[in-house]
């Protein structure tokens, strides 16, 4: 929705990354810099040699915050890429409440996902854990076979006191 910016992929979720294109202001996925929470990710390319791309990294429900600058290089953002514009991405905290979700769609072309999170809370030592598992099975979008993905997804956090 921003003047600019584009989006294009061969799949519904965005996970066939030879086939997954970003540009802004003209500047195309590999000209970008990109964070997830406040970690240098890569240049988002399919094989890309210098990190990783965010669906590598992140499962998409747990997603939080993006923030995206359409200017040339952002001073704040580490970079491995010629900066056209960052985006910064952020994951979602553990829950304050234990707690399971439980998630499955199913649609054309065979397509399958399941994503389940168990938020615990409260450790001994004060931390919260939240530990997620998706499954996405999909026919390919051109050729023979099926698109077929595993991935786990870990987040920690440990509060050190209330004026840190």
């Amino acid at each position: 929705r921003l003047p600019g910016v584009n989006f294009d992929s061969s799949d519904a979720r965005g996970t066939y990354e030879a086939a997954t294109q970003l540009s802004i202001r003209g500047f195309l996925t590999d000209q970008m810099g990109y964070t997830l929470d406040g970690v240098p990710l890569g240049n988002m390319q399919y094989r890309n040699n210098n990190g990783l791309s965010i669906n590598r990294a992140l499962l998409t429900e747990n997603h939080g915050a993006a923030t995206l600058s359409q200017g040339s290089g952002a001073l704040g953002t580490a970079s491995t890429s010629n900066i056209g514009g960052t985006v910064d991405f952020t994951s979602i905290d553990p829950t304050a409440r234990f707690g399971v979700d439980l998630e499955a769609s199913y649609g054309c072309a065979i397509s399958w996902r399941t994503f389940v999170r168990l938020n615990i809370v409260d450790l001994p030592w004060g931390g919260r854990l939240a530990l997620s598992y998706a499954h996405d099975r999909q026919g390919k979008w051109k050729g023979w076979g099926k698109q077929v993905q595993d991935q786990i997804n870990a987040k920690y956090v440990q509060p050190l006191g209330d004026g840190v």
